[in-house]
């Protein structure tokens, strides 16, 4: 039994609300189709969600286990776009029982290309709470229904427009994740006026 035992099940089962409650608020996800690690029970979700609708026919194969018990590897075959994949989920377990790392490795190379065109791409705004970026522009550019360009650009134009010009967008600078790739100096002012 235990937690892989249940994730098994859960997964195999697409019980998104099982796996979520399996899965440590911290939980840090990896994947070959993905640039970088994604952290938390939600960006988790997203890509799990995302893969259990590509996957077809998935079913695990075979589970090793560390030998102390927080380690394993779930292997696992499916299909995707109607080609064979085989792959391994490797899953950390914290001292609480609940799920930690989550890494997923696929092969062959083509199953992986099946895999990274098939699954939907997640914006990292989809899991943010706060979301900044909508009460941080001046002129109320971003709103969940997209980016007001001509409202924007309209702002620059004027003087107070300003600290935005010289700065960078304000919206990016307050984003959590946009902070991260923010441009800098005369960076940021080239690209305000282009």
């Amino acid at each position: 039994g235990g937690v892989m035992e249940e994730l098994k099940r859960a997964i195999e089962a697409r019980d998104e609300a099982a796996i979520e409650r399996l899965l440590s608020p911290a939980v840090v996800f990896r994947s070959p189709a993905l640039f970088k690690p994604y952290a938390g029970r939600a960006a988790t979700m997203v890509f799990l969600r995302a893969a259990m609708q590509v996957f077809e026919d998935f079913r695990y194969v075979h589970t090793y286990t560390e030998d102390d018990g927080r380690g394993h590897v779930l292997m696992f075959e499916a299909t995707v776009g109607g080609r064979a994949l085989e792959g391994a989920d490797f899953v950390r377990v914290g001292i609480d029982g609940l799920v930690t790392e989550f890494r997923v490795m696929v092969r062959p190379m083509t199953g992986l290309l099946a895999l990274a065109e098939a699954t939907p791409v997640p914006s990292p705004c989809d899991t943010c709470a706060a979301k900044p970026c909508l009460n941080t522009c001046p002129v109320g550019a971003f709103s969940t229904r997209g980016y007001d360009v001509v409202g924007c650009r309209g702002y620059l134009a004027t003087l107070s427009g300003q600290p935005c010009m010289i700065q960078g967008c304000q919206a990016r600078l307050a984003c959590p994740v946009g902070r991260e790739h923010a441009y800098r100096g005369g960076l940021a002012q080239h690209l305000m006026r282009a």
